[in-house]
């Protein structure tokens, strides 16, 4: 896969919770020993594609994920993560930040 495939299908991942939601969706919160966790993260202004040069370095930050979480406390927490779709770990994600970062050689 490409590059920019690859980062595309992270990103597309990153992004699923922001698609139109089942009624059931709508009505479900998760009541935990924090409170209640009433609202899905929301991720602000995505792109769809990013191009990369092939010949950045090892930890050149390629964007930064940004997401809202109305929830309040703990349950507002946003922890950012790779989870499918970046099977070469090509790239790393600052679970904090969310700066998304090469971390492998992307000329393959």
């Amino acid at each position: 896969l490409g590059v920019a495939k690859r980062l595309t299908e992270v990103l597309a991942l990153a992004d699923k919770n922001n698609g139109p939601k089942s009624r059931e969706e709508d009505e479900v919160t998760l009541p935990n020993r924090y409170g209640t966790n009433s609202h899905a993260p929301q991720l602000i202004s995505m792109p769809n594609e990013i191009q990369i040069n092939e010949s950045v370095p090892l930890g050149f930050t390629v964007m930064k994920v940004k997401a809202v979480d109305r929830d309040l406390g703990y349950n507002g927490k946003l922890i950012f993560g790779i989870t499918a779709g970046d099977v070469d770990s090509t790239f790393s994600i600052n679970q904090d930040t969310g700066d998304i970062r090469v971390t492998g050689y992307l000329d393959k």
